[in-house]
C-alpha cells in the first residue's frame, strides 16, 4: 500500500504544478494526464415514524487520476481510476474519424443523457439527481463497444453493453444490453440541445427486465446552464416516472448559485421529491471551487412506515487540472 501510495504521489505532484485546466502533456504529446481529487463533509437528518437521527461526518469521495494515450490522429486511449482504491472507471479504447464516425471499445459511460457524461470536474451541484438511479442497472459505466456518428446539427451514439457495471470480468446473464441517444442542436451559438435516449436490458441470473425511455433539453453558454429530464423506467414490475430541473448562473466569474428540483412517482400512493439550492464558490474556475449545497427530500405515501424525510448540509472542495 506504501509503494502505491508513493507512485500515487509521484503522479500528481507535477500535475499541480499546471497553471490551466486541462490534460498536461507528459510525453511528446503522446501521453496527458489529468487528476481530480473531492474533500467532502456532510450533516444529514433523517426522520422515519416520528424518530430522528442526524449524523455529520467527513469522507473522501474519490481521487482520480486519468491517463490518455494519443496513439495517432484517429485513436486514443483512455484510464481513469480512483488512486485511493486502484478501481478503474474508464478503460477503453477510442477511434474518431474527420467523417464524424466514433467507435469506443471497453469499460466506458455507455449514453445515457447530459448528467451522466457531463465531465466529473464541470458538475454543478454535488449529488446527482433521482433519475440518475435508474439511468441503467448497476451504476453509470459498463462494458462493452459504443459507435457514435456528430454532425454540426445532430449526434446519435448507441452501445452494447454487458449491463451488470464497471470492473465485472464478464456477463451475470446471456442478454446484452442495449441503449441510445440521438441529440439535436438547432444551433451552435445559442447551446440549446434537444435528446432523446433509451435502455433496454436484463439484470441478475433470472433475467428481470429494465428498460427506460427519456427526453431531455440543456442550455448551456457561457454563464448560464439550465438542464430538465423527464425519464419513464420500468425494473421488472415496478415502475418509475421522473422529472427533474436544474440551473447554475455565474456572477463575477467567482460566484454561481445553483438549484435544482426533481420529483419521482413510484406508485399511485408513493411519490419521492426533493429541493437543493446551493453557491459555488471558483477560487479558479472549475480548478479549485468549494461547493456548498443544502438539500431537502421527502417520500410521501399513504402508508405511515414508508415515509420518511431527510435534510443534508453537504460541502465539497474541488481540486483539479
Amino acid at each position: 500500500m506504501r509503494r502505491v501510495t508513493f507512485l500515487g504521489w509521484l503522479v500528481i505532484l507535477p500535475l499541480l504544478a499546471a497553471t490551466t485546466w486541462g490534460e498536461v502533456s507528459l510525453v511528446e504529446q503522446r501521453l496527458s494526464a489529468d487528476a481530480l481529487i473531492w474533500a467532502n463533509c456532510c450533516w444529514q437528518q433523517t426522520e422515519v415514524i416520528g424518530l430522528t437521527d442526524s449524523r455529520f461526518d467527513f469522507y473522501r469521495r474519490a481521487a482520480f487520476i486519468g491517463l490518455t494515450g494519443h496513439i495517432s490522429s484517429v485513436a486514443s486511449m483512455r484510464v481513469y481510476f480512483d488512486l485511493a482504491s486502484i478501481s478503474a472507471y474508464d478503460l477503453y479504447i477510442d477511434f474518431h474519424w474527420p467523417s464524424g464516425f466514433g467507435l469506443r471499445v471497453g469499460q466506458f459511460i455507455p449514453p445515457l443523457g447530459f448528467e451522466a457524461w457531463a465531465k466529473l470536474c464541470e458538475l454543478k451541484l454535488i449529488e446527482y439527481s433521482l433519475i440518475s438511479h435508474h439511468w441503467k442497472p448497476w451504476g453509470s459505466r459498463d462494458i462493452g463497444l459504443m459507435t457514435s456518428y456528430e454532425r454540426n446539427l445532430f449526434e446519435v451514439a448507441g452501445a452494447l453493453v454487458n449491463g451488470n457495471g464497471r470492473n465485472n470480468e464478464y456477463d451475470e446473464n446471456k442478454w446484452k444490453d442495449m441503449c441510445g441517444c440521438f441529440v439535436f442542436k438547432p444551433s451552435a451559438s445559442s447551446g440549446l440541445k434537444f435528446a432523446c435516449r433509451g435502455y433496454y436490458g436484463r439484470y441478475y441470473k433470472e433475467d428481470v427486465q429494465f428498460w427506460n425511455l427519456a427526453g431531455e433539453v440543456l442550455l448551456d453558454r457561457e454563464s448560464l446552464q439550465a438542464l430538465a429530464e423527464v425519464q419513464h423506467a420500468v425494473w421488472g414490475v415496478p415502475v418509475r416516472n421522473s422529472f427533474h430541473v436544474q440551473a447554475a448562473y455565474e456572477l463575477f466569474g467567482i460566484l454561481e448559485p445553483v438549484a435544482r428540483f426533481e420529483i419521482e412517482f413510484q406508485s399511485e400512493d408513493k411519490h419521492e421529491f426533493g429541493v437543493t439550492v446551493g453557491l459555488n464558490f471558483l477560487a479558479f474556475g472549475d480548478r479549485l471551487k468549494t461547493m456548498l449545497d443544502y438539500n431537502y427530500w421527502r417520500r410521501n405515501s399513504t402508508m405511515s412506515e414508508n415515509r420518511v424525510s431527510q435534510q443534508k448540509i453537504l460541502i465539497q472542495l474541488q481540486v483539479g487540472i
